[in-house]
């Protein structure tokens, strides 16, 4: 329970700064990727569970025990993309991203491998809803207007 906690309210605190005008002028902002996927509510949960089992078994269990928690948690943060010299709103982007990944990356001596998947589960599924549920928020309203 305290990993899902811990992923739902990073999620909707990431979301609350994903929505400063200073993200505006990003050009591959996620909500525009996920937007794009189209996704049904089973889609985000496929892909939630995909995610937070393979990546926290590969980070937390593989390359966390060589490389340590800080290391490991930039070098998810920058795979993601969300660390790019070439476009510092992405940067700015993973800095929000990267406390809670040493959050998880630290808890897992602590809870264990099952608390990372589900705060990484549930941050990926509640960012994955609500963005999928504008995006249809917003074709509905695009309909009604022609």
């Amino acid at each position: 329970m305290y990993g899902t906690t811990l992923g739902i309210a990073y999620a909707v605190l990431s979301l609350f700064f994903m929505q400063a005008k200073v993200f505006d002028k990003m050009p591959n902002r996620i909500e525009h990727i996920v937007k794009g996927m189209n996704l049904t509510i089973l889609d985000c949960f496929f892909l939630s569970i995909c995610a937070g089992v393979g990546e926290e078994l590969l980070f937390r269990s593989g390359i966390q025990f060589y490389l340590g928690p800080i290391i490991t948690s930039i070098l998810f943060v920058a795979i993601h993309g969300y660390l790019n010299p070439r476009n510092w709103r992405m940067s700015l982007y993973g800095l929000i991203v990267l406390p809670f990944i040493l959050l998880i990356a630290y808890a897992f001596e602590e809870f264990g491998l099952w608390f990372c998947i589900f705060a990484h589960f549930s941050y990926d599924l509640v960012l994955f809803i609500i963005i999928s549920r504008e995006n249809k928020k917003e074709l509905e309203n695009y309909s009604l207007d022609q």
